[in-house]
């Protein structure tokens, strides 16, 4: 019926052209504008938060350009360990400002159980105690950036905090007072 024919194996084309990016032309929240601003002193207050408590996260944004122009300031923030798979930056909060050439103005955003909060394998919102990556910035590329830590409450040597209750919005603390029931050494004696 006809011979055979055998093909070569080629190789498979590239994807993008030599010298071009797979970036974005522009990243998210990036606006186009006729003057420049420039973000300084982000601050994270208190650097320590309570499961009851927030903090307030302020920047300062100055427009360094010559003319009058608008700014969308962006919160981002990354939560360095959790049980389940987080994304790397979390749009969390934003503010617009006008400012004038030369002009300052000082931004505040807070944080708390709703902001740094996800959901866990079983559907419930936690906050998993731990170090937080804050980032502001006018777009999602260009963002500078603090550390804040989320702390579990005190857990008593029965591994559970106030007389046997876990502490709310804690999935770790959850899981110690379910450890420490079943006997394990390991979350006896833990203080957080």
């Amino acid at each position: 019926m006809g011979a055979a024919v055998k093909y070569k194996r080629f190789r498979k084309a590239k994807r993008e052209y030599l010298g071009t990016s797979v970036e974005p032309l522009f990243p998210f929240g990036y606006g186009l504008n006729y003057t420049s601003f420039q973000y300084s002193n982000v601050k994270v207050t208190p650097a320590t938060i309570r499961p009851e408590g927030t903090a307030k996260v302020s920047v300062q944004v100055t427009n360094s350009g010559k003319v009058l122009g608008e700014e969308v300031a962006q919160l981002y923030i990354r939560d360095e360990v959790s049980s389940v798979t987080r994304p790397v930056k979390e749009l969390r909060g934003f503010r617009r400002l006008a400012l004038k050439p030369g002009e300052s103005q000082t931004v505040e955003f807070r944080l708390g159980f709703d902001e740094l909060s996800f959901l866990n394998r079983d559907m419930h919102r936690v906050v998993e105690p731990g170090t937080f990556k804050i980032m502001v910035g006018g777009n999602s590329k260009d963002l500078i950036d603090a550390n804040c830590m989320w702390l579990r409450r005190r857990v008593h040597a029965n591994g559970c905090s106030r007389a046997g209750a876990p502490a709310p919005h804690s999935l770790a603390n959850l899981l110690v007072c379910r450890d420490a029931r079943r006997g394990n050494p390991r979350y006896r004696n833990l203080a957080g």
